[in-house]
């Protein structure tokens, strides 16, 4: 039984991949060298946008240099805003940069901030950047430029948090790169994330979906072991709202206690955002009826999801299996008997049955 309650490590790739495809992957992974820091007061410090090269990004200002690590927005629809950016050749050769703006997005399989590829559709703030009119330049070595940009918002904008980053790329791949048997080419890039929020109604929401508890129980409790349920999950922002959700899976016995529970760490979700994932215990009970149950919780955003469990140790459950077999093999032995014995008792009696005495 469902119920469903609302309130308010990378692999080296295959050398017959095509170029353009290794290129793209790796390029992304490159990516989290410089966009993995969480927009938080409480974060560790680091340069932002700056990558193992010799390139750097960072916001700018009117006098060329800014303590922001990321760009911050509030803005409403209809309204145009002008800032800057810092690009910076920190290596000892020139180099020749591309820039550009994409989307961001949370990936499913561990909920990281990451960005779309340069050449998918800008439906967000990646759309609404406007840079200056070199989108390709060259730098000197320990040289940088301040790039002035704009931010357009258009007029129906929805309400909400929108996400997505300034991006410098090198123009030119570098070959050659190896990792064991495997050449491939490397497109590197840094960049500084956007943060804009549309003025208007903001709805934060929060969902739990495709749900699924399956449980092992042991052959015999706390002799054979102590059984398994694993967990299946999908988080989703659901709002217009970047969340940063607390959730917590958790087994609950007959009478509502808590068995035992696994807290789920979650990064901050993008709206539209998802994090799916398997939360495993090393233990199921034998209560009979349990129930698994996933809490997610943000500010003015939850969500609640249980389905039912039953632990019933299989000993027991073999044990009552054979004695049901035997008795109905015992009851189906006597049925079959029964006619047989009827028959012979018959003939017994008409063979031992006095001929009637003749009437005179």
């Amino acid at each position: 039984m469902l119920t469903h309650t609302h309130r308010p490590t990378a692999r080296p790739l295959p050398t017959s991949l095509p170029a353009a495809v290794r290129t793209a992957l790796i390029t992304s992974l490159l990516m989290a060298v410089a966009l993995l820091a969480p927009a938080s007061a409480t974060a560790a410090p680091m340069e932002p946008g700056r990558d193992k090269a010799s390139r750097a990004v960072r916001p700018g200002g009117e006098d060329g240099g800014s303590e922001r690590s990321q760009f911050v927005y509030t803005l409403r629809p209809g309204s145009v805003l002008r800032d800057y950016i810092n690009v910076i050749n920190t290596g000892r050769k020139p180099v020749m940069l591309d820039l550009y703006t994409v989307d961001a997005f949370n990936v499913p399989e561990d909920g990281g901030f990451a960005l779309r590829m340069p050449e998918e559709a800008r439906t967000g703030v990646g759309g609404w950047v406007r840079l200056g009119k070199k989108s390709r330049i060259r730098l000197q070595p320990r040289k940088g430029l301040r790039i002035p940009f704009e931010i357009s918002v258009p007029e129906n904008a929805q309400p909400g948090d929108h996400a997505g980053a300034i991006v410098a790329a090198n123009a030119r791949l570098e070959s050659g790169n190896k990792k064991g048997d495997l050449t491939f080419d490397v497109r590197r890039r840094v960049g500084v994330r956007i943060y804009l929020r549309v003025e208007g109604a903001l709805e934060p929401g929060l969902s739990v979906s495709n749900f699924e508890a399956a449980g092992s129980a042991p052959l015999i409790p706390y002799v054979t072991g102590d059984g398994k349920v694993a967990v299946d999950w999908e988080i989703t922002n659901t709002g217009n709202v970047r969340l940063d959700p607390s959730a917590t899976v958790e087994l609950v016995g007959p009478l509502g206690d808590v068995v035992k529970g696994i807290d789920v760490a979650v990064p901050e979700l993008l709206p539209g955002g998802v994090l799916t994932g398997t939360s495993e215990f090393d233990v199921l009970p034998p209560y009979g009826k349990l129930s698994a149950r996933m809490v997610v919780e943000a500010e003015d955003a939850e969500d609640t999801v249980s389905q039912t469990l039953w632990s019933v140790p299989r000993l027991p459950l073999l044990v009552l299996a054979l004695l049901l077999s035997a008795r109905w093999l015992r009851r189906r032995r006597r049925t079959h008997r029964w006619p047989f014995r009827s028959r012979a008792a018959a003939s017994v009696i008409s063979e031992t049955e006095p001929e009637p005495a003749a009437v005179s």
